[in-house]
């Protein structure tokens, strides 16, 4: 089971909204069973996007295979600090085009939105999610030898809590610092 960090909610909301968190933290040992990956990629699968497009594609790379060593040495060197420990890395690729050959506009967007419904599906399962931006996009695109319409747009750590005991500073540090949200007033325009 994942920890549940208190959340300080104004409102109520979802459980699941509210105990999801991007630990840096992950048990090493413990395997992510292919159902539940697959049960990640099937919630991902019925997300909403304009016009029906669906531009998501993952790559998802089990620790020790090629398609992992290629996004962990994408990775940054804070990232690389922890991010290889999880026994999931996946790389969320969106399709810039549409289907008939015209400009995707929202592909980004819609990919956000399939990656949202990862997340909840994961963190249901008490699988940890850690989206980073901390990757080398040129790099990782040619390493995975994606068609140029592809485009990488984040890499995402997926595995199982383990107590950030064992996390080095300053990770160890950032990880236990309390959860904190801009408030409705910042974010209501």
């Amino acid at each position: 089971m994942s920890k549940i960090k208190n959340t300080k909610n104004l409102f109520p909301i979802h459980p699941l909204i509210e105990k999801r968190w991007s630990t840096r933290s992950f048990n090493s040992d413990k395997r992510i069973a292919q159902e539940d990956i697959s049960g990640l990629i099937e919630a991902a699968r019925w997300a909403p996007s304009a016009f029906n497009e669906q531009p998501w594609r993952f790559v998802i790379a089990y620790r020790g295979d090629d398609k992992f060593n290629a996004i962990t040495q994408s990775l940054v060197e804070f990232n690389r600090l922890w991010a290889p420990k999880a026994p999931v890395l996946m790389a969320v690729v969106g399709a810039s085009k549409k289907g008939d050959g015209a400009s995707n506009d929202t592909y980004a967007y819609d990919c956000g939105q399939a990656v949202a419904f990862l997340t909840i599906e994961a963190t249901n399962r008490d699988i940890m999610v850690h989206q980073m931006s901390g990757f080398d996009k040129k790099a990782l695109h040619e390493k995975l030898n994606l068609r140029d319409d592809l485009d990488v747009l984040t890499v995402i750590a997926l595995g199982y809590y383990r107590d950030s005991e064992n996390l080095p500073e300053p990770i160890k540090s950032m990880e236990l610092t309390e959860r904190v949200r801009k408030s409705p007033e910042e974010i209501i325009l």
